[in-house]
């Protein structure tokens, strides 16, 4: 029943993310539920203001934390990934997917803002800016209205496919059947240096803080180091998050010797675990810059 089981993610807040390694012992759907709600109670923030919801009323885990979930705060920062696609993330930076993030700007509006490299996305025409018309048949505003966006692009499995129409900034339009793969997200896209009236200026686009982005980031900041940039340009538009040791190990690489051992962040946690609040301090990096001026695009 291993393959079944999956790891709990709950985002408490937007520095700070807990991965329970708990072990549930009913593999089924009531027992999964179960396992969600006993998670919740232990350690989610905001669990007085859980509503009384029967697990054993909903057909997934999935479903029952998207019932009982804190809306007015936790709007995305709590969801339920599978071990197997969270490691990979996580220490690959891989994901099974069609290799695109999108980014709703209306009730009705649904845009693209990033294709990465090497996707069925890329391969398949999608653009960043292009607007999303329909997903498998059905319109975008439809999906939003039902709160149904978020499972209709279907499982994370190898194979599955996906029918996409949209719309280019060009207005032309277009469809598609997307098979879902492997998608590698390149964690530094792109770091260049540029000369303004003699200031060098380091630029630095960064996808997201996974285990892979440390070697990334020493790469980048030895060569923005030995260029002798003066300022930093940080782009992390659309950037997913991950761990947090790799987010101070980058503000470790800006801050150098300005930031060593001042506070990074502070965990606090509900009432029942207080014993794991902690500080998290600076380090002081080989490749760390000491910048007096970071600009961050966000």
């Amino acid at each position: 029943m291993k393959n079944h089981m999956k790891t709990i993610c709950f985002f408490i807040a937007a520095v700070a993310c807990l991965q329970p390694r708990l072990q549930a012992q009913d593999c089924s759907v009531i027992g999964q539920n179960n396992f969600v709600k006993l998670v919740l109670d232990s350690y989610y923030l905001w669990y007085k203001e859980m509503p009384d919801a029967n697990p054993a009323l909903f057909d997934s885990p999935e479903a029952y934390l998207e019932a009982v979930r804190y809306r007015p705060l936790d709007k995305s920062f709590s969801y339920i990934s599978g071990r197997a696609a969270t490691d990979s993330f996580y220490s690959n930076s891989e994901f099974i997917g069609i290799g695109f993030t999108q980014r709703q700007l209306s009730s009705e509006q649904l845009r693209v803002a990033q294709v990465f490299p090497d996707s069925p996305a890329s391969d398949g025409g999608l653009r960043r800016g292009d607007y999303l018309l329909e997903i498998n048949g059905r319109p975008i505003k439809e999906l939003i209205e039902s709160g149904e966006l978020r499972f209709e692009l279907g499982p994370s499995t190898i194979g599955t496919q996906v029918d996409l129409a949209w719309k280019s900034l060009q207005g032309v339009s277009r469809s598609e059947t997307f098979i879902k793969r492997i998608v590698s997200i390149p964690t530094v896209s792109q770091s260049n240096v540029f000369d303004l009236d003699g200031n060098l200026i380091g630029y630095l686009h960064f996808r997201n803080f996974v285990e892979p982005s440390v070697q990334a980031l020493n790469s980048a900041f030895a060569e923005f180091r030995e260029q002798g940039i003066t300022e930093l340009i940080l782009d992390l538009r659309y950037n997913g998050g991950g761990l947090v040791h790799v987010a101070r190990h980058l503000a470790s690489l800006i801050g150098g010797t300005r930031t060593n051992q001042k506070v990074f962040i502070e965990y606090i946690h509900n009432d029942k675990q207080t014993n794991r609040n902690r500080k998290v301090r600076f380090e002081n990096r080989a490749q760390a810059l000491s910048l007096p001026r970071v600009i961050i695009i966000t």
